[in-house]
């Protein structure tokens, strides 16, 4: 796999070219991206997860609708503003996440999971802090 900033860095080249031009090169194509932390919860009012931002996914959300792309985008728990037509799946546990991405891959041509899924769920569920 390359590297997230040789991604980065072709994505955003393409997009320059396609901005600078009239084809979209995924016009017709319907793309999931997963973007965001996950959050396990271990009791009423704690829970594990990681510091990501969703920025990531956001903005490849973000660019491949720009590109023409019919985009869901299923997203952790973020303090972002989706994009506009889009749909959007919120998700708070890696369970959750697991659910909404399986049951949608088979509808799109494209998946990109951007999503920082949390490595850890607790084995149970504690209904007292």
């Amino acid at each position: 796999m390359s590297e997230p900033v040789d991604i980065c860095r072709h994505l955003a080249h393409a997009l320059e070219e396609q901005t600078s031009s009239t084809t979209q090169c995924l016009k017709g194509l319907k793309v999931l991206i997963s973007a965001g932390p996950t959050r396990e919860p271990l009791d009423p009012v704690r829970y594990i997860t990681n510091r990501s931002s969703g920025k990531m996914g956001y903005a490849l959300a973000n660019a491949a609708l720009k590109a023409g792309a019919e985009v869901t985008l299923v997203s952790g728990p973020v303090a972002l503003e989706p994009p506009a037509n889009i749909d959007l799946v919120k998700v708070e546990t890696a369970a959750q996440m697991y659910e909404a991405v399986i049951s949608r891959a088979s509808d799109h041509a494209i998946y990109i999971g951007a999503a920082a899924v949390a490595d850890y769920s607790p084995a149970s569920f504690s209904r007292k802090k």
